[in-house]
């Protein structure tokens, strides 16, 4: 091996090769798309960090764009995929797209970190085990293949990384890489290309995301690629299901449990202690660095007849009073005794038990609203079998043999064989249990069952041409199949014969077809996978929105399952039965399963049920309204079927909205309605009336001698009136501009968005936008006219802006006409600003011009902590705790 080294370790220019000669005789065999050419355009700008983030929806392309910048790039490049099968299609492509002569493809791509090539396409997996063993190699002090290989990949001039699926490098394979790109020579370049950025992952991983690709630079989405049929139209559907009654008996049960612990640590003698430090806290700054926890507590005390002093509810929550109990405010108070500092070793010993006793308390985590296993026992509730029976009822009675269904789960479950044609009823969804339910039910259809440990199929396929061993499952007309080969081979025949019509529906995990797999006939999917993040439920949605050549009228339903809780209220005025909780009229859903959904649905775009408009956001599904009453969820249901068998519909709302027009997808930030405003909101309206009568009355007093001209009053005249009117123009100005919420936000914008633009941050040429929402319960705010990099630096800074104040590099405090310091009208400055400080400063001058007066403070200093908490206890956006979130929407221009 070490020979091979030898010849391999031979600089660059002794070898007569540079880096534009690696990539004379590659190029683009083909035509590139509206979107890709717009991503090349500006791929210089954004590689100017070094880094270029693409975020591009299945089917868009992304294996050609990333070649495309290796080629224009002009360096030696590694390309890291999740599995074998991806790393093989970066080959594929590459001979197929990119070389007139294939015969070059050998000395230019390798599949091997061994074989060092110009372009080295190879798994996270194999980078992490050679990371691995050169780390154990150094630990040990001995030599090793690896680190040798790392030296010639480095005098190589490896200079660029590419990532695919840019969204696994959450795990260990991220520490791999960074340790791998510390042994290289120079300035590396990384591009980042996935479907599915980490959205729903907690703070920290989505840094190390953010620290590896960098910002993202550019989305293609979904409407771009229906427009240019790249990806077929589609829909997406929720049906709900509440427990069965097995299910709902153990939440029941798990109330009472809650609802006992509770009143037992009620009457720990340590309550009444902390009620008393409560009373006679003087650090309210204290009280204020856990405002939630401590609210929640106050909330618990008072419930159970604790006198807490007015004063410091006052201060505590300033006059807004303390919310009624429920269950998650129990659960948040009970945490933070817990495992806050209120409490001491014996006390807390104390508490803890009582937990244990009641069966609410698991790894240092209190769980009185739900335990970890009771939600898992909600997202895979048995209810969901019947949901799945009714959806494959109304799809078969709308597609015929024309259906092709895709139903995704998490587990197999072999050993519920027996229960096939037995009658049983099952306990769990999985593979085996799906595969039963919708057989007993659909005796006519044609299903197949996929999974790397069981495959079933009709007894009526002849699988006389391959080699096979089956075995017939009694009373059924399938049977089970092993097919000789690996799992690639089963999954690639048993797919072609669901494309063919001998299946049309297909039953699977998801760890085989989640991710990877393609089958463009799926017209109807199925998500009965409860495990897993956003990354990968929309991995399986892109299952089914690619488009089928053999189809071009495909149009696919993509089926969303939703349980709904019972209520668990912690003080009920009556105690009703588990059937009656069902029955009660409901303003929303009560369902953890829902709330997971609602975040997922923020990226999923298709059009709106009432009006066709294309945005994000599970609003969009307007069939989802109270009352959510037994009753009205079973109503809910009917009309998701009946809405679902109407493709032709949907195919004319994604036509009405793309076709022949000019678009772009627009990121807004939603912000909630504020229940708190800044107080000039509610003076502006007064000061605009003081001000005219003011107005009116100078103008009248020094007007009235000019009209019987009066020649000596002329000069003093206009010496008093031109200063005040510069002074009431002035103020006009500003409190036209902050005369509403909308307004007051709209004004924000403009600030933060002419300092980006002054900055160099953003490009110019964009326009700050605002609107109520079409419900009123929110105002939308956006850059119209801008790239997608630009709407994200806008839309994260105000994000950082409009939310509770954190720990900030710089907080931005309004100065009163005193010239001191007005801690309600204080901002947390957002990062990509407070980097530097002159851009800090410039921030403070556009808000002084239109606001107020702001003075920025660097708060990563001493007592820099307790200014925050100060800010945070009186700035107005703390007590709108709200959530921004993103909404992406269709907008139409000339």
């Amino acid at each position: 091996m070490a020979g091979i080294y030898d010849i391999i370790k031979v600089s660059k220019k002794e070898r007569g090769v540079t880096p534009m000669s690696f990539f004379e005789k590659v190029s683009f065999k083909g035509e590139f798309r509206e979107y890709q050419s717009r991503v090349l355009d500006n791929s210089g700008e954004y590689l100017k960090d070094g880094k270029i983030n693409i975020v591009a929806a299945p089917g868009s392309g992304k294996t050609v764009l990333g070649l495309e910048l290796i080629k224009r790039i002009g360096e030696p490049c590694i390309i890291l995929s999740p599995t074998t099968a991806i790393r093989q299609q970066w080959g594929e492509r590459f001979k197929s797209l990119f070389l007139d002569n294939i015969e070059d493809f050998d000395g230019l791509f390798s599949y091997d970190l061994h074989a060092v090539k110009p372009i080295i396409s190879i798994t996270y997996q194999a980078l992490y085990s050679a990371v691995e063993k050169t780390s154990l190699s150094d630990a040990e002090d001995e030599d090793c293949s690896d680190v040798e290989l790392f030296e010639v990949i480095r005098e190589y001039g490896i200079k660029t990384i590419c990532l695919d699926e840019a969204h696994h490098l959450k795990n260990e394979w991220q520490k791999a890489l960074e340790k791998f790109v510390s042994t290289l020579d120079g300035e590396i370049k990384i591009i980042a290309l996935t479907a599915t950025p980490p959205y729903d992952s907690d703070g920290n991983e989505w840094d190390r995301y953010y620290s590896v690709c960098g910002s993202i630079d550019e989305e293609i989405f979904v409407p771009e690629l229906v427009s240019h049929n790249t990806l077929c139209p589609h829909q997406d559907y929720v049906y709900f299901n509440y427990p069965t009654v097995g299910e709902i008996s153990r939440f029941i049960e798990y109330r009472a449990s809650a609802k006992k612990a509770i009143s037992e640590i009620m009457e720990l003698p340590l309550m009444a202690r902390v009620a008393d430090t409560l009373n006679n806290t003087e650090d309210y700054e204290a009280l204020f660095s856990a405002v939630k926890e401590n609210i929640a507590l106050i909330s618990l005390l008072k419930t159970f007849g604790y006198d807490i002093d007015r004063k410091v509810i006052r201060r505590l929550t300033l006059g807004r009073g303390i919310p009624r109990l429920k269950m998650e405010y129990a659960e948040r108070a009970v945490q933070y005794l817990a495992s806050g500092d209120l409490l001491s070793e014996d006390e807390r010993e104390e508490l803890v038990s009582v937990l244990k006793e009641n069966s609410v308390y698991e790894k240092k985590k209190v769980n009185l609203a739900l335990s970890e296993k009771l939600k898992r026992t909600l997202l895979s509730s048995v209810g969901k079998l019947e949901s799945i029976k009714s959806i494959v009822k109304s799809e078969i009675d709308s597609m015929g043999d024309r259906l092709r269904m895709l139903i995704l789960t998490d587990y197999i479950k072999k050993e519920n064989m027996s229960k096939i044609s037995s009658g049983e009823d099952f306990t769990s969804v999985n593979v085996v249990s799906i595969f039963e339910t919708v057989r007993r039910n659909n005796p006519e259809a044609k299903i197949g069952v996929l999974s790397g440990g069981l495959v079933i199929l009709p007894k009526s396929i002849d699988l006389s041409a391959v080699k096979h061993r089956s075995i017939d499952i009694e009373g059924t007309d399938y049977a089970t199949v092993e097919l000789s080969g690996s799992n690639h081979f089963a999954v690639d025949y048993v797919g072609k014969l669901f494309e063919s019509g001998e299946i049309n529906i297909l039953v699977g995990t998801k760890s085989l077809l989640g991710e990877g797999w393609d089958s463009p006939c799926i017209n109807s999917l199925i998500l009965a996978s409860f495990v897993g993040s956003f990354v990968l439920s929309n991995q399986m949605r892109g299952r089914a929105i690619r488009i089928d050549k053999n189809n071009p009228e495909k149009c696919a339903n993509i089926w969303h399952l939703v349980t709904v809780e019972p209520e668990y209220l912690l003080k009920d005025t009556i105690e009703e039965s588990a059937e009656e909780l069902l029955y009660q009229d409901k303003d929303s859903i009560n369902s953890y399963d829902f709330e997971v959904l609602r975040r997922r649905f923020e990226s999923f775009m298709g059009p709106r049920y009432d009006n066709g408009e294309i945005e994000s956001g599970i609003d969009r599904l307007t069939i989802i309204k109270p009352p959510y009453s037994k009753n009205g969820i079973e109503k809910i249901n009917e009309e998701m079927l009946e809405m679902a068998k109407n493709r032709e519909n949907v195919k004319l709302s994604w036509q009405n909205q793309l076709s022949g027009k000019n678009f772009s997808v627009e990121i807004e930030n939603c912000i909630e309605k504020e229940k708190r405003v800044p107080r000039f909101v509610f003076v502006n309206f007064g000061l605009i009336f003081f001000l005219g009568i003011i107005e009116a009355t100078i103008l009248r007093s020094f007007v009235t001698p000019l009209v019987g001209m009066n020649p000596s009053m002329i000069l003093p005249a206009l010496i008093v009136m031109l200063p005040i009117a510069f002074v009431m123009m002035y103020l006009s100005k500003r409190i036209l501009l902050n005369l509403s919420p909308i307004r007051h936000i709209n004004t924000l914008g403009v600030a933060v968005y002419k300092t980006l633009r002054e900055c160099g941050l953003i490009s110019p040429g964009a326009k700050v936008r605002t609107a109520t929402h079409r419900t009123k319960s929110f105002i939308s705010l956006y850059l119209r006219g801008a790239s997608i990099h630009d709407q994200n630096v806008f839309n994260t800074a105000m994000a950082e802006m409009l939310s509770p104040i954190e720990n900030p590099r710089y907080i931005l405090i309004g100065k009163t006409i005193f010239n001191t310091y007005d801690y309600s009208l204080s901002f947390a400055c957002p990062t990509v600003i407070g980097k530097n400080r002159e851009y800090v400063d410039i921030l403070a001058e556009k808000l002084s011009e239109s606001t107020a007066k702001f003075e920025p403070v660097f708060a990563h200093r001493e007592g820099g902590r307790r200014l925050i908490l100060k800010c945070r206890k009186h700035s107005y956006i703390t007590f709108n705790e709200r959530t921004l979130n993103d909404k992406y929407k269709v907008s139409h221009f000339e």
